[in-house]
């Protein structure tokens, strides 16, 4: 009996789990992330995260249907796949075994998280007068959907071993 069954035994998966811990920790972080909100008395200094997911739903309502433009579409894509983000990012770890069972598992959502890099990346360089506070984050972000990504395409099907006992069925 093994102690240690959760662990990868393949290196590459283990590597896998690493940049998933990674991906966690992206993950934290920026959530954690001071922003400037304005306010009616100025500006008031927020975490990224009490900002962010409580207008999720709304940001989506708000898009102006009327005039979908590639950054309105862009930026409604980047918000669905900042929530996917969440959900791969909290379960890379502790269901490793169901990520590294199948290549369909892995492709589709590494392909996903790729796209979000790339509309973060391009909201990142769109806007040069950005401040440096929220260049961070978003940096954070495309960081965190390249490393999911990457945990995703490293991880590999372990086939289990049984070994034989010289017992015969029949």
């Amino acid at each position: 009996m093994q102690t240690n069954e959760f662990f990868p035994r393949s290196t590459r998966n283990r590597i896998a789990m690493v940049m998933g811990l990674l991906s966690l920790v992206l993950f934290i972080t920026w959530n954690l992330l001071p922003i400037e909100e304005p306010s009616m008395g100025g500006t008031e200094i927020k975490t990224m995260a009490t900002i962010f997911w409580p207008n999720i739903y709304q940001s989506l309502i708000n898009i102006d249907t009327s005039n979908l433009s590639f950054d309105e579409v862009a930026s409604a894509m980047a918000t669905i796949l900042v929530t996917l983000l969440a959900l791969i990012s909290f379960s890379l770890l502790p269901a490793w075994k169901l990520w590294q069972s199948s290549a369909i598992m892995r492709i589709i959502p590494a392909i996903l998280m790729l796209i979000g890099f790339g509309i973060v990346l391009y909201f990142t360089t769109l806007d040069n007068q950005m401040r440096s506070s929220d260049m961070m984050i978003l940096f954070t972000i495309a960081t965190n959907f390249l490393t999911a990504a990457i945990a995703l395409l490293l991880f590999k099907n372990e086939s289990i071993d049984h070994p034989d006992h010289g017992i015969s069925s029949t």
